[in-house]
C-alpha cells in the first residue's frame, strides 16, 4: 500500500510521465511498477493516454476550449447558458418597455440573480467583485435565444423588472447585499461601508473591522499571504502621522491596494462558487486560468511602492 501511495503521489506531482521515468525515479522494479500501475488504473485513480500516465483529475489546459461567453472562460451546461441568455434578453426588453432606456449590466445581473433565487433555477451564480452575478457575461450582440416562456413565466420577469426600475446600479447592488444574511452578504456589505469610510478618511474603521474578512470569507490557499500583508499595511497606515495619512499620493496607494486586495478576494470567491456548481452538476473541476498570479504580483508591487514611500518620508 505504501508504494502504491508513493507512486500515485509521484504521478500527481509529475503529470504526463512515462513508464521509464516512473521506474528510474522511484527505485522500484519494472514488474512491481507495472503491477501497481495496473491496480491504480483499475481503481480509476490514474489514467493512461499515448504512453503517458496522469492523475485522474488532471486536465491538459491546452485541450480546454474556453467559453468566450463566460467570465474566465469557465465551462457551464448549455441548458443553463440558454436560460441566462433568455433572461438577459427578456429583462432588457421589459426594462426598455417600462423606462424607455437600456438597463446597465449591473441592473441586468442583479435582477437575474433575484429571479434565479425566487424561481429556484439553480443557475451558475457566483460572488465576484460587485456581488452575485451569473457567470455568463452580458453581450447584447450575442443573444441568440431559445424561447423558454414555458419554463420561466414572462409575468415573473416583468414583475421583477418593475420592482427594481427605480434603483440605479449602486442601489440595486446594495439591495442585493441586504437581501440575504450569509457570511458573504455581510462581507460585501462591509466592503461598501469600508469604501465610504475611506472617503471620510476614517482608516481606523477599515482596520478595526478587518477581522470579518478573516472569519467570513471562504477559505482559500493564500500562498501570497495577501490577507496578512494587507492587514499589516492597515496597521502601519493607521500609525502614520495624520498629515501623511491624508497626503494624496498615500491615499492613492491606499485605494489601489484596497482595490487590488479585493480583486484577489473576489477571484477566490468566484473560484469557490464555480467549484460548488461543478460538484452539484457532476462536472469535472477544470483548471481555468483565473489570473491570480498577475493580481498578486500587482498587489506586491503596490505594497513595495508604499513601503518605499514610507522609508523616504520617515
Amino acid at each position: 500500500m505504501g508504494k502504491e501511495i508513493d507512486l500515485l503521489n509521484f504521478i500527481k506531482n509529475n503529470p504526463k510521465t512515462n513508464l521509464k521515468d516512473i521506474i528510474s525515479k522511484n527505485n522500484i522494479t519494472e514488474i512491481t511498477t507495472k503491477k501497481i500501475l495496473f491496480d491504480l488504473l483499475s481503481k480509476n485513480l490514474i489514467k493512461y493516454k499515448s504512453n503517458y500516465y496522469y492523475d485522474v483529475n488532471y486536465i491538459d489546459e491546452q485541450s480546454i476550449e474556453f467559453d468566450k461567453d463566460t467570465f474566465f472562460g469557465v465551462f457551464i451546461k448549455k441548458e443553463h447558458k440558454d436560460i441566462i441568455k433568455y433572461l438577459f434578453k427578456k429583462i432588457t426588453d421589459y426594462w426598455i418597455k417600462s423606462k424607455n432606456s437600456k438597463p446597465t449590466n449591473t441592473q441586468i445581473y442583479k435582477i437575474l440573480v433575484q429571479l434565479n433565487n425566487k424561481l429556484y433555477l439553480n443557475l451558475p451564480i457566483v460572488w465576484y467583485k460587485f456581488g452575485q452575478i451569473p457567470v455568463v457575461s452580458y453581450n447584447s450582440n450575442n443573444l441568440d435565444i431559445i424561447n423558454l416562456s414555458n419554463i420561466i413565466p414572462d409575468k415573473e420577469i416583468n414583475n421583477m423588472v418593475i420592482e427594481n426600475l427605480k434603483l440605479n446600479s449602486r442601489q440595486i447592488k446594495l439591495k442585493q447585499y441586504n437581501l440575504g444574511s450569509t457570511d458573504l452578504h455581510q462581507v460585501y456589505d462591509l466592503k461598501e461601508k469600508m469604501i465610504s469610510k475611506f472617503y471620510e478618511n476614517d482608516f481606523m474603521f477599515i482596520k478595526n473591522n478587518f477581522e470579518t474578512f478573516f472569519r467570513k470569507i471562504p477559505y482559500f490557499k493564500d500562498e501570497n499571504q495577501t490577507m496578512n500583508s494587507f492587514y499589516e499595511f492597515l496597521c502601519v497606515y493607521n500609525n502614520l502621522n495624520r498629515k501623511l495619512q491624508l497626503k494624496n499620493n498615500y491615499k492613492e496607494l491606499f485605494n489601489k491596494l484596497f482595490n487590488k486586495f479585493w480583486d484577489i478576494i473576489a477571484i477566490n470567491n468566484f473560484k469557490n462558487n464555480i467549484k460548488e456548481y461543478y460538484r452539484k452538476n457532476n462536472i469535472n473541476i477544470l483548471n481555468f486560468n483565473f489570473n491570480l498570479k498577475i493580481e498578486e504580483e500587482e498587489f506586491n508591487t503596490l505594497l513595495e511602492n508604499f513601503n518605499s514611500e514610507i522609508d523616504y518620508n520617515l
